[in-house]
């Protein structure tokens, strides 16, 4: 069975009171519980719907039918409770606005790395799947992986801290090499990834060696792989692969050199 939206329930819901308030109006002829249901409908349809505009139109379209269908015996009583009415729909704005900030932070939360501040594996899938879908050959995209060199043995010497504020200065240099629009992200443990938007082969590389250039700047260095669409491939996984293999030799080949 499929699950009905957030922002459907919400709609019924208003529909829901609106259609109650609909049949207070007939069943009250005094105004009294009529109001109330006025109120309600206010305050929840400017909730279900969003926005002040909307809070505001809601509003005025429950104090105009209050005045208008309540009898003129209680039209004094009628305009006392537009105050009400008022700080109803205020009160459901507000609670509006916190839930979608507490909304946007867990969002957040899902797709970032919470010691970095950078994307996480899987924020990076994401976009990574978004932008290779139907993108254009003429296009291109870049992607860079890389392992932090001799970060197991900082953990391992020097206490998690120490590998904690490593991985943080290491996002911040990464994070100085791309262009706004690119992607940083944390796969885990010591290894990065950048997702270079519009970056063919030449940028690609030039971004590569900047990451090695900043990296040292932090007092750090790293063996870094890339691969490019569509020169290596259109399909994630593959584009993967190819960067995860020339990073692995770069590793490969650093470890022969110290051995030597």
């Amino acid at each position: 069975m499929r699950r009905s939206s957030p922002r459907a329930l919400q709609l019924a819901s208003a529909v829901a009171l609106a259609q109650l308030a609909a049949s207070m109006v007939v069943l009250d002829e005094h105004g009294l519980v009529l109001w109330r249901a006025l109120a309600l409908h206010a305050a929840w349809a400017g909730f279900a719907l969003g926005g002040r505009r909307v809070v505001a139109g809601h509003v005025g379209a429950a104090c105009l039918a209050l005045l208008v269908l309540t009898p003129e015996a209680d039209i004094g009583r009628a305009v006392a409770t537009v105050p009400t009415l008022a700080l109803l729909a205020g009160l459901a704005t507000v609670l509006r606005e916190r839930l979608e900030r507490g909304e946007a932070r867990l969002r957040a939360l899902v797709v970032q790395d919470p010691l970095t501040g950078v994307a996480n594996r899987r924020g990076f899938d994401a976009r990574l799947q978004s932008a290779l879908a139907g993108r254009a050959p003429a296009d291109p995209l870049g992607l860079v992986l890389l392992d932090l060199d001799g970060f197991k043995a900082v953990n391992d010497q020097q206490g998690h801290l120490r590998g904690d504020a490593l991985l943080r200065d290491a996002a911040g240099a990464l994070r100085s090499v791309v262009r706004p629009g690119d992607l940083v992200s944390r796969h885990g443990g010591d290894e990065f990834a950048l997702l270079l938007e519009g970056a063919g082969p030449q940028r690609t590389a030039a971004v590569a060696a900047r990451v090695e250039e900043a990296l040292a700047g932090a007092g750090l260095s790293a063996s870094v792989g890339s691969s490019v669409f569509p020169r290596d491939g259109a399909e994630p996984l593959r584009l993967l692969a190819l960067a995860d293999a020339q990073q692995r030799a770069a590793k490969g080949a650093r470890r022969r050199n110290a051995v030597g």
